[in-house]
């Protein structure tokens, strides 16, 4: 009787262990190629619902490399980037849970590389194009990606390639009707542009694109984008900051954030299901909510 009743309770013990992993691992793939084939639409960065991390890159290139004090201030402008999203995601009954090394401590320092190279980086469109494939290049030999989801138990990574050098920020997204192809979706971030600080909003920006949000200030027809249409935004949503990163006084504050996310962001987010100006302005909804697709 007491064999029988040891083996139904390591019996019980090993289901509900089963369940508990289960439950605990159902936001993270098993493999790396298991996860690009489930998330091919959103690309590495799925929707701004849930959790999601931000593994950062620190570029040392020919003519630039980082200090640690550079990185203190890099690390405090994108905090102020990361909780500004989610301040902003409050606003419309979203709660993503975010996750950077740019915290005091170590908890997340394992989300956290630097990469050398021997070529000179900049904002061209060649350079950029060799630095996304330095980029791809390091991840797939130096970053466990598959051990940082299970950890992390989350399928939804965006990456932060930072640069110690003056430049025009840029963001590399997936493109569902391209499959596998550039899977990883990563924002390109100069501490610089011209002789002045990056600021905390031009990041935030970056950062909305590789969860699917659209520049309002330059037209994109597939997405519904017209001139007409951001003449409207100008006028009804003047702080949007997928409209413009500059304060009301025109100026780039460098932590500081005084932009808001408009219900316009938010429909191509995934927080709000419908807007008036969808019908109004022929806008695009994308299935998913936070893919991009040029084939439209």
């Amino acid at each position: 009787m007491k064999k029988t009743m040891f083996v139904i309770a390591v019996f019980t013990l090993a289901i509900l262990s089963t369940l508990y992993r289960s439950r605990t691992d159902v936001n993270a793939s098993t493999t790396n190629r298991e996860w690009k084939k489930n998330n091919n639409k959103y690309g590495s960065a799925k929707q701004l619902k849930s959790k999601s991390a931000f593994i950062i890159l620190y570029v040392n290139d020919k003519d630039s490399s980082w200090t640690e004090k550079r990185k203190s201030d890099m690390k405090k402008k994108l905090r102020h980037s990361i909780e500004f999203i989610k301040k902003s995601a409050k606003e419309y009954g979203a709660s993503p849970e975010l996750i950077a090394d740019v915290y005091d401590g170590k908890e997340y320092s394992d989300l956290s590389y630097n990469i050398k190279s021997d070529i000179s980086f900049t904002d061209k469109e060649n350079d950029t194009d060799k630095m996304y494939k330095k980029v791809k290049s390091y991840i797939n030999k130096h970053v466990k990606l598959r051990k940082i989801r299970n950890k992390y138990k989350t399928d939804s990574i965006g990456f932060l390639v930072l640069l110690n050098k003056s430049g025009v920020c840029h963001t590399h997204v997936h493109v569902a009707s391209n499959g596998k192809k550039d899977f990883y979706e990563c924002s390109m971030l100069f501490d610089k542009y011209d002789s002045r600080q990056e600021g905390a909003s031009t990041y935030a920006h970056e950062m909305l694109h590789l969860f699917g949000a659209r520049d309002l200030y330059t037209v994109s027809y597939g997405d519904g984008i017209t001139k007409r249409f951001i003449k409207y935004v100008k006028k009804h949503f003047p702080r949007e900051i997928m409209l413009t990163t500059l304060s009301k006084g025109k100026v780039q504050l460098k932590y500081k954030i005084t932009n808001k996310v408009s219900r316009i962001t938010a429909f191509f987010l995934g927080w709000k299901k419908n807007i008036p100006e969808k019908d109004r302005f022929y806008l695009y909804a994308p299935k998913p909510r936070g893919t991009w697709d040029m084939s439209v």
